[in-house]
């Protein structure tokens, strides 16, 4: 009987100081909020940004598209300086710049919830629209653009091909510039840095008639040396000895036929002007012009790894390599190598008709240089 009242006074005691405790705990907090100030009003503390995904002003929160917009403030403090740089700050969305083999990095491969194109070609439309200003850029060659006097850049996810047309599956990238402005404004930025980095820009509203005739223009160069080193083969090793490209540079139609001994640098020139004509309250007329010139390296690929391929597996790019890499004294012995099935098997041998097909194809006149 000891026991069990021992017990029974040990728990009483418990439970009346855990409400003590509680008790105490409870008028700590209320005292606390009561001498605690007045949270301060967040109501406003949420951004309003504009932008006109639905070809009209709006707030971007009422818009009912899947949008991400960057405005000029987000670009400058995030330092996004060109198209490609927003793929890493939006879910879903890659953009790369520079495409395989494009070996330019105006080039923009751009891809929306997995649907895009990669290929620079001419004959190939883009599946994500780039507009700027509201004009449509029709290859990628030339989408990747600075953003050094830009307002504000809005990526929608597509299909958005009932408010910018064709070729916008994907998605489709806005570019809105700065407008000029109805005072005198000069906005400059310098970066300098390794590989004699010299990047320079500047922006300046130049009303000509205020409140009637605006007025901008915006000067842009960016340079800098390559850093991955082009070493040849030493001259008395084998690979040195034989020539890697059978055929000389001016034997097909290129942009340019020099060659370097770096690649990743760059040499880009930009100038865009604007005017703005304000006709009246409801009026008003733009008219905007642009140059961009590029005289640079390549990108700076590296090769991870070889792949021999087989004519009977990979047709096309085993055809290719062959014809590229032969002449007209080896090319069938080089068909046949490149048909192998076994040691010693070749699906088509010297001789064959199908040899003489692929052997003729790499002898077809070549385009050349006018």
């Amino acid at each position: 009987m000891r026991d069990i009242k021992t017990r029974r006074s040990r728990q009483l005691a418990y439970w009346t100081m855990a409400g003590l405790a509680v008790g105490a705990g409870g008028a700590l907090a209320q005292t606390a909020t009561e001498n605690a100030p007045a949270p301060a009003d967040t109501s406003g503390a949420l951004q309003e940004v504009v932008v006109t995904a639905e070809r009209r002003s709006e707030n971007v929160q009422n818009v009912p598209i899947a949008i991400t917009a960057f405005t000029a403030d987000t670009l400058q403090q995030r330092n996004l300086t060109s198209v490609n740089a927003l793929g890493d700050m939006t879910p879903s969305v890659n953009l790369d710049g520079g495409s395989p083999f494009s070996g330019d990095r105006s080039v923009l491969s751009a891809s929306i919830r997995g649907v895009g194109q990669d290929d620079f070609a001419f004959n190939l439309n883009p599946a994500v629209g780039v507009y700027l200003d509201g004009i449509y850029l029709a290859r990628t060659i030339g989408a990747n653009q600075d953003l050094l006097d830009v307002d504000r850049v809005e990526i929608l996810k597509g299909p958005q091909g009932t408010l910018f047309g064709a070729n916008t599956e994907g998605g489709a990238i806005s570019i809105i510039t700065h407008t000029p402005g109805n005072e005198e404004k000069f906005t400059a930025q310098v970066t300098t840095g390794s590989l004699n980095r010299r990047d320079f820009g500047f922006t300046a509203d130049l009303p000509l008639i205020k409140d009637t005739l605006l007025s901008s223009i915006t000067v842009s160069t960016q340079n800098r040396d390559g850093y991955q080193k082009v070493i040849p083969y030493p001259s008395n090793s084998p690979d040195g000895q034989t020539p890697f490209v059978v055929d000389p540079q001016t034997a097909y139609p290129k942009s340019g036929y020099q060659t370097g001994s770096a690649y990743g640098g760059y040499d880009v020139q930009t100038i865009r002007g604007k005017l703005l004509w304000l006709a009246s309250d409801k009026d008003t007329v733009t008219f905007s012009a642009d140059l961009n010139r590029q005289a640079q390296e390549s990108l700076p690929y590296t090769i991870l790894a070889t792949y021999q391929g087989n004519l009977t597996t990979s047709t096309f790019s085993t055809l290719y390599n062959t014809c590229i890499s032969s002449n007209a004294a080896n090319v069938a012995t080089n068909v046949q190598n490149a048909s192998a099935v076994g040691p010693g098997i070749y699906a088509f041998p010297v001789g064959s008709p199908t040899n003489g097909v692929f052997s003729g194809l790499c002898s077809q006149a070549r385009a050349r240089v006018p």
